[in-house]
């Protein structure tokens, strides 16, 4: 089959590409295919983060260690909310730009994935 820690590489590299350029497309159908296709690179990672944790951890480790992996997943999602709200419906002033929050939040996500 294919190697699993390439396919999550590639997902998680396509899902930060992906949501970076949602941030800087000006054009409606266009976000809505980047978003649709972040979407399916997102969708992967979580079973590939599981399927090498099944093999990777012993019998005795792995409950802990898929609860500490879907506690971060949890405790990620929840802060960058939490971050993203605060700014989302702000407008800020970038390089004598002024620019959407939103579009901020979604390429600040991207770069650090």
């Amino acid at each position: 089959g294919w190697p699993r820690r390439r396919l999550l590489a590639s997902g998680a590299l396509g899902w930060g590409v992906l949501t970076l350029l949602m941030g800087i497309t000006h054009d409606f159908w266009f976000l809505f295919v980047l978003r649709c296709l972040n979407g399916v690179a997102l969708a992967s990672l979580t079973p590939l983060c599981q399927s090498i944790l099944a093999d990777i951890a012993t019998p005795q480790t792995r409950g802990v260690a898929f609860g500490v992996i879907q506690f971060s997943i949890q405790l990620g999602a929840g802060l960058s909310a939490f971050g993203v709200a605060s700014v989302s419906g702000e407008e800020m002033l970038v390089a004598g730009q002024t620019v959407a929050g939103w579009r901020l939040a979604f390429i600040a996500v991207g770069a650090m994935s």
